[in-house]
Parts: structure tokens; C-alpha cells; sequence
């Protein structure tokens, strides 16, 4: 029986070589196309936890700053105001939180020079919202945002 099998692919050889080089590629080019992919979510998974490791790392070392020197931006408030302040977002890609925390979820990232409304601030964050009255939370870090005066 097994002399009748080799016997048949050696008489096909030529017919059946193609097709089987043909399912090795796929099987090849296959894996290499998931193990890239895999790869490179993982790349992106692990450049998104270091930034908001690093974000929160400056965030606390900014909280410990600022709070000597803060000031409530309420006090200058009035009545008729809806908004205390404005801001500049100083990089592309700052991320607009649903909660003053860099583990908490992302609603947006924002775009250098996004104006955005100052509503309140705490410990190191600001309450904004956007032209579309998007609400959310953003580092009042220096080196992302720059309070514009007016």
C-alpha cells in the first residue's frame, strides 16, 4: 500500500510540487502576518502604559509643586461667568480623561492648540470642555497646557 502511494507521487510529482510549495507560503506568510500583529499591538500597548506612567509621575511631582503656590481659580469668578479660564494644549495627542486620574478612561486626545474652557482645578487637573462642550479632565502640566490670560 505504501508502495502504491509513493508510486503515485512519483508519477505526479510535477502536477502535485506546485500546490504543496503553494500551502507552505500561505501557512508561512500567515504566521509571519499574526506575529507582527501581535507584535505590534503589544509595542503600542506598552508606549501607551509608559506614557501614562510617566504623565502620572509628573503629575505628582507637579501636585506637590503647585500646592504651594496654588490659587483658586473660582475666587475670580463671577456670576456671570461660565468658565474660569482658558487654556493652550501644548502637544498633539494630550488625552482628555473622564476623571482627574491618569488610569482613568480616555474620551479624546486633543490637538496642539486646542483652546479649551477651564470650568474647575484640583490637585494638579483641570475640569475643561471644548468648543462642542465636550466635559472632561486634562493634566494642568506645564509642559502640556498653558493657561492663556485674558
Amino acid at each position: 500500500m505504501i508502495k502504491d502511494w509513493i508510486e503515485v507521487l512519483r508519477k505526479n510529482f510535477t502536477r502535485i510540487f506546485p500546490w504543496i510549495l503553494l500551502v507552505v507560503a500561505i501557512i508561512v506568510t500567515s504566521s509571519i502576518v499574526i506575529n507582527s500583529s501581535r507584535e505590534d499591538s503589544k509595542n503600542a500597548r506598552e508606549i501607551e502604559t509608559k506614557i501614562d506612567e510617566k504623565v502620572v509621575a509628573e503629575e505628582n511631582v507637579e501636585t506637590s509643586v503647585d500646592s504651594t503656590k496654588e490659587t483658586s481659580l473660582s475666587e475670580n469668578k463671577t456670576e456671570d461667568q461660565k468658565y474660569v479660564g482658558k487654556i493652550r494644549v501644548l502637544i498633539n495627542g494630550l488625552n482628555l480623561r473622564d476623571a482627574p486620574s491618569g488610569n482613568s478612561s480616555v474620551i479624546k486626545q486633543l490637538k496642539r492648540d486646542d483652546i479649551l474652557f477651564i470650568i474647575s482645578e484640583e490637585n494638579g487637573w483641570y475640569k475643561v470642555t471644548d468648543e462642542k462642550e465636550t466635559e472632561g479632565y486634562v493634566t494642568s502640566g506645564s509642559q502640556y497646557v498653558e493657561l492663556i490670560q485674558e
